[in-house]
């Protein structure tokens, strides 16, 4: 009988545990806003940390914009949704289909009022910086959407 009413409290904790999380949860329109909201700076920042990597390690700025790109994916990556929704699919559509990250046109577009703004000029930088946030616009869309994936990580692996 004791472990019967063990169990009756776990499943009613559980239950619990689950409601405060679905209350604190965001709506998915909400977190919709946060994508429109942080895009510019996550590809910017993304973008001028490739640029640092690829073409000037020693940049005093390097390890600013990898703080804020941290800030920025974690933005996107912590909250919940309500009715446990998932992000993958949200991600994807806003991203790619709607904003096309996913081609360098659309991100060379983005960026480059940012890096004329930090005097990156030479346009087959930009190009190529442009092309690789491009190319790997599904493996960042993973690590925001998979709380699995450590955000240091990432950032450590990607511009390393």
């Amino acid at each position: 009988m004791k472990k019967l009413i063990d169990i009756e409290k776990m499943v009613m904790k559980n239950k619990q545990v689950r409601q405060m999380m679905t209350e604190m949860a965001m709506p998915l329109k909400v977190y919709i806003k946060k994508i429109e909201f942080y895009m510019h700076d996550l590809v910017e920042n993304w973008c001028l940390c490739k640029w640092c990597q690829m073409f000037d390690p020693e940049n005093n700025n390097f390890n600013h914009w990898k703080k804020e790109l941290r800030a920025f994916i974690n933005q996107l990556k912590d909250p919940v949704i309500k009715n446990s929704i998932g992000k993958k699919k949200h991600l994807q559509r806003w991203l790619k289909e709607y904003y096309e990250l996913d081609t360098k046109s659309m991100v060379r577009r983005i960026i480059q009022d940012k890096f004329t703004e930090e005097h990156i000029i030479v346009a087959s930088q930009v190009d190529e910086v442009a092309q690789a946030f491009a190319c790997n616009i599904d493996l960042l869309i993973d690590v925001i959407a998979n709380d699995s994936f450590s955000t240091m990580n990432y950032i450590s692996s990607t511009f390393s």
